[in-house]
């Protein structure tokens, strides 16, 4: 709720009360907005103690609040772009939701998210609008309260077979207000470069002013299975001695033996959190712990986070937003690319049944069960971020948004050296054991600052002119291991196998933006918008000095006009947008690089690796799109 004319705003309680104090004259004009209900404005004499506002319920949310993909907060009626909007909590009610890949998928339309596992802990790639590049990242950019953050939708200690896990995993959807999806360059151009993909915002909680503070528990219980295995894992055929055809379901083969191949597992989520505060100082502070268990023992996922986000507004003028993020966790993750349980099940052989293997293709289920075997992944991370919202003046608005993204991963993949019964079902060179370590430490870091200007212009047109400039650096330190042949069984360390390998690296990116944007406004109902982004990128070529990104956009709500036929069709909104955004290449994609060799003599050399090319620009994507 604002005072038109003067700097005073103020939010109602949850019983819709509110006060406004130090205004000037004898009668003021109030503005009130509400997500779902239309804005009114509404004379007032200055002193009034008995105000009764009443708020129509809006049809469709046009008037609903969006902070992605523009330079402050914006009604959707003003964007020409399509941004979707999910409500966790409204989905949380739907059904139960692990993760933040369960949450996007099919809540969002053109965003397409692919499970790579049915494991506990198992990862999604997400596509928004089909692919745009065919080299490079595919994934779109995830923002945390205005903080980008790690993205890496594929990592762990083995990526092939699907056996990836995505960063967007280590965020409890429980901590989450509502997440934002803009889905490409139409959209995207305030972001520039790396945005082609379109851009994912996840908004978390935080306090809301009121009498007392609230407290949450949750305690969730469930269960992992694998409903009627018998019936869906296929059944193998083969001849026997007499050249009979004979057939062989393993699933059933195993359930009458006493030795089920899957397991139920355990499904556990605790959680506590308290909200509150007072027009001065808004919190929410949360934990939660997971414990869920697969269908194969060996599967299991252990996850702790915490959250504590505050809000202070020592002055109308000024609002101050810090957030800060924690989670610590471990995902172990059963063998199977190619070969497991799950892969030897389904490639049975009947000829093998006789024999150890039970007609599996590689070896029965304990084998793979065993303590001896062991694929998990652990995390480090926090996530911070602060933003100062400052209004000095009734038409200026400007917003400062710093913070960092700091993620530790260990992947570790360790196979004992295996004891008689279990290294008859392995090559004599495997049975021997191995391991391969990779620690991969990712700091991001953003400096985001927009202002923007409004103004009245005559005839009911509105002008906003907005100026900003970004700063993003993305700092890789990977640190990798591997040995091979353990002199004898239970040893896990490197230190302790015959042969070792070991390297390290590092990748450093940076990006640095400005842009300006110009939006006109008729009677809020026709919005006209321009904007234009100049990039640079570490990885551009030396010959490359920066690439732009306009952006065009026209909004139209016909709904709220007065010839609109509003019996029949009570809400209606005319879009299109034209943008244009892009990605960079690859870190050392530019340069003219060399790999060591050994020379002559055996003394270390270097030979050309990649030619490099010194005009390298980044890839271009452009979006028309039309919709209402």
């Amino acid at each position: 709720m604002t005072a038109a004319g003067t700097a005073r705003s103020a939010r109602t309680d949850p019983r819709g009360r509110f006060r406004l104090d130090s205004l000037p004259g004898g009668q003021v004009t109030l503005r009130l907005a509400i997500v779902g209900y239309r804005p009114i404005e509404r004379p007032v004499a200055v002193g009034s103690l008995d105000l009764r506002l009443t708020m129509d319920p809006a049809a469709v949310a046009l008037d609903e609040l969006v902070v992605t993909g523009t330079p402050g907060s914006v009604q959707k009626r003003s964007l020409g772009n399509s941004v979707s909007k999910i409500d966790v909590e409204a989905a949380r009610e739907e059904a139960p939701i692990d993760n933040v890949g369960q949450l996007l998928q099919g809540r969002a339309p053109g965003e397409s998210v692919t499970l790579g596992t049915g494991m506990v802990g198992g990862g999604s790639l997400i596509n928004i609008r089909g692919k745009s590049t065919l080299s490079l990242n595919t994934q779109p950019l995830i923002y945390v309260d205005g903080v980008r953050v790690d993205d890496n939708g594929a990592s762990g200690p083995a990526v092939q077979g699907g056996q990836w896990i995505n960063r967007l995993n280590d965020i409890d959807p429980r901590d989450i207000e509502s997440v934002e999806i803009i889905k490409g360059p139409a959209a995207a151009t305030l972001y520039g470069t790396e945005a082609s993909n379109g851009v994912i915002q996840i908004i978390t909680k935080k306090g809301r002013a009121g009498d007392r503070p609230v407290y949450g528990l949750t305690v969730d219980q469930g269960a992992n299975w694998f409903s009627n295995p018998e019936g869906r894992l296929p059944v193998s055929y083969g001849f026997d001695e007499n050249g009979q055809v004979v057939t062989l379901n393993l699933a059933e083969q195993e359930r009458k033996r006493g030795t089920p191949i899957f397991t139920n597992g355990h499904v556990q989520r605790y959680g506590l959190n308290i909200s509150g505060g007072s027009p001065l100082l808004r919190y929410y502070l949360g934990t939660n712990f997971v414990r869920h268990e697969g269908i194969e023992v060996n599967n299991f996922q252990d996850r702790f986070s915490g959250r504590a986000n505050v809000t202070v507004t020592p002055k109308p003028s000024i609002e101050i937003n810090t957030s800060l993020g924690f989670v610590k966790g471990t995902t172990d993750l059963a063998r199977e690319e190619g070969e497991g349980v799950v892969f030897g099940a389904i490639f049975g052989i009947p000829a093998l049944l006789e024999t150890p293997r039970r007609g599996f293709l590689f070896g029965p289920p304990e084998v793979y069960h065993s303590k001896a075997f062991r694929y998990f992944q652990a995390v480090n991370r926090l996530t911070g971020s602060l933003q100062l919202v400052n209004r000095p003046r009734t038409w200026f608005t400007q917003r400062l948004t710093a913070g960092i993204d700091v993620t530790g991963v260990d992947n570790q993949a360790i196979v004992q050296r295996l004891t008689p019964d279990l290294a008859q079902f392995f090559s004599p060179n495997d049975a021997l054991g191995s391991k391969s370590l990779e620690r991969r430490d990712v700091t991001t870091g953003t400096f985001d600052y927009s202002a923007t200007v409004s103004a009245s212009l005559r005839r009911g047109i509105r002008s906003e002119t907005s100026v900003g400039g970004q700063y993003y650096r993305r700092l890789t330190k990977l640190v990798t291991a591997s040995g091979r042949q353990f002199p004898t069984p239970l040893l896990t360390t490197i230190n302790a196998t015959a042969t070792t390998f070991g390297g390290d690296d590092f990748v450093e990116n940076s990006t640095l933006g400005v842009y300006v944007q110009q939006q006109l406004s008729w009677k809020d109902r026709i919005f006209l918008t321009g904007a234009l982004r100049a990039d640079d990128n570490s990885a551009f070529g030396a010959n490359f000095n920066f690439v732009t990104y306009p952006k065009v956009s026209a909004t139209w709500v016909l709904g709220e006009e007065p010839f609109w036929p509003r019996n029949t069709i009570n809400a209606f909104k005319l879009r299109a947008a034209f943008g244009a955004s892009g990605q960079q290449p690859e870190a050392f994609a530019a340069l003219r690089t060399f790999q060591p060799i050994t020379g002559t003599n055996d003394q270390s050399g270097v030979t050309p690796q990649f030619v490099g090319n010194p005009d390298l620009k980044p890839e271009r994507g452009e979006e028309l799109e039309v919709g209402f």
